[in-house]
């Protein structure tokens, strides 16, 4: 079950839900949009606090995967034109 069918489910509202779990609105509301993930602990947290209804697994299987460049330790965005656009950015000199 998603977090958003489990709070309607349960008749809350994203804000209280949010100061049940101690995090801000905003940042509940993009995780039931699906715009933003919970890191492990928030999502393990979300798992205990629904009983288990809402697992850390189910929210965190689409999360994607980050990885950093081996030489600098950046971040190495997923979609072509930021790679593009980072690649460009690494290649100027000042």
């Amino acid at each position: 079950m998603f977090l958003k069918e489990y709070l309607k489910k349960e008749k809350m509202t994203i804000p209280e839900a949010a100061s049940a779990l101690g995090v801000h609105k905003n940042h509940l509301f993009m995780i039931c949009r699906k715009k933003r993930f919970p890191g492990y602990p928030l999502a393990k947290e979300i798992e205990q606090w629904t009983q288990g209804e809402v697992t850390a697994e189910e929210m965190l299987k689409d999360k994607p995967q980050v990885q950093c460049c081996p030489t600098c330790h950046q971040k190495i965005p997923a979609d072509k034109r930021k790679m593009k656009k980072l690649a460009n950015s690494l290649l100027q000199t000042d």
